[in-house]
């Protein structure tokens, strides 16, 4: 960030500066502050300037008259203790996200940890509301059993320890209890509706200027599962369902509130709907792989409609002028692609790349939505290009690269 007239960028503004060599001070001045030997302690509890008596002493003297653990190693260790002690306290086991402790861990400058509890009825929501109400809205950790079934308690971190600790614990438990009863009437409410009443609800949602909305992609991906269901020996019916159901969920109040559930909550309305188990599975399945090393697709059917929804945003996207460029990449097509070559390689579908494409630029043809002459040929190389850059990481020489590729995207 900057803040005032200044272009230097700091993670936050800096009000006092501490330049020490040895027991000297250091005196120079930066950012509008100049240096000295008084840092600043914890703000609620060593309110009072600290003095850093030399360099070596940085971390004590903080520690010491300023209550803050200036070490983030040190604070991370702490708090996994911390977890760790309370989560047997309560019988359970921790799950805990190494990206939400580090997120934690910056948080808090002397960390005191703390377990909470919430009214058993809310478990009988799915999970995954629960967790992602707890994990990525209130950074708070959950617990299991041992069989891995969530248990109605929690762990929060703060930065203080509260001479009220009980009052402290209540008012974690009053905001998460907020948060769960909005989850359970967007629970309630998103199921008096099946999802296919809500496919023509993607009308509303713009999938991309020039290549409609998310319906008019439905509709492609609907086509599409089928001719590539058919293609690989899979069931076409099957497929083209689960494809048409695949963005219902974006436009549930759940999804709305949770984005990070796309998918997920499409697996429990659609058995909600009583739609086939493998239908219901393929419509969470086709978001994978979600980043780079992610679980790929389980069944059948969720591969065919992950490579259906990867390779239609690939072709319409280029046909529109989006390819990636440089770091340019706002459509996460590299990604997308990344996933295809995974998909076709990892679980050994015998798939040309050409026809995939072929098969993708009839759907939208048949949709009236014409693709650009040269978009096919684009995609395939850039296909091709990824396909390079997945073994060159792997330690495969270019020549050997080269051989594989030169025929062509196979």
């Amino acid at each position: 960030m900057r803040w005032g007239d200044s272009d230097v960028e700091f993670v936050r503004p800096v009000h006092w500066l501490v330049v020490l060599h040895g027991k000297q001070t250091i005196h120079c001045r930066l950012l509008n502050v100049s240096s000295g030997n008084l840092s600043a302690g914890h703000r609620f509890m060593a309110k009072q300037p600290v003095k850093i008596t030399c360099a070596s002493s940085y971390e004590t003297d903080l520690k010491s008259a300023g209550q803050v653990i200036a070490d983030f190693s040190v604070r991370r260790r702490m708090i996994s203790r911390q977890i760790a002690r309370l989560a047997n306290r309560a019988g359970g086991v921790p799950v805990v996200d190494p990206g939400l402790l580090d997120l934690v861990t910056g948080l808090v400058e002397k960390p005191h940890s703390l377990l909470g509890s919430f009214d058993v009825s809310f478990v009988k929501m799915p999970s995954e509301v629960l967790v992602s109400s707890m994990r990525d809205h209130q950074k708070y950790f959950h617990l299991v059993d041992e069989q891995g079934t969530l248990l109605p308690c929690f762990i929060a971190v703060s930065n203080i320890r509260s001479k009220q600790p009980a009052r402290v614990r209540q008012g974690n438990e009053r905001v998460l209890k907020a948060r769960l009863s909005d989850a359970r009437f967007f629970w309630d409410e998103d199921r008096r509706r099946t999802l296919e009443s809500r496919v023509t609800s993607l009308k509303s949602v713009t999938f991309h200027h020039r290549l409609g909305s998310l319906y008019d992609k439905t509709l492609r991906l609907e086509i599409l599962a089928g001719q590539l269901a058919r293609h690989l020996g899979q069931d076409p019916s099957l497929s083209s369902r689960a494809a048409r159901l695949s963005k219902a969920d974006l436009v549930s109040d759940m999804v709305g509130e949770f984005p990070n559930l796309q998918g997920t909550m499409g697996r429990h309305y659609a058995d909600h709907d009583g739609e086939k188990r493998a239908v219901s599975r393929a419509i969470e399945e086709h978001y994978l792989p979600r980043q780079a090393g992610d679980s790929l697709p389980g069944s059948g059917l969720g591969r065919i409609v992950s490579l259906t929804d990867r390779v239609d945003s690939l072709v319409g996207l280029f046909s529109a002028g989006e390819e990636p460029s440089g770091d340019r990449d706002p459509y996460a097509l590299r990604r997308a692609a990344l996933g295809i070559i995974r998909i076709l390689i990892e679980k050994r579908i015998d798939l040309d790349i050409t026809t995939l494409i072929d098969m993708s630029v009839d759907a939208y043809q048949q949709t009236d939505c014409p693709i650009e002459q040269e978009a096919p040929r684009r995609v395939s190389d850039f296909l091709v290009e990824r396909y390079r850059a997945l073994y060159l990481a792997a330690g495969f020489r270019n020549d050997e690269i080269t051989a594989v590729t030169q025929t062509g995207a196979t």
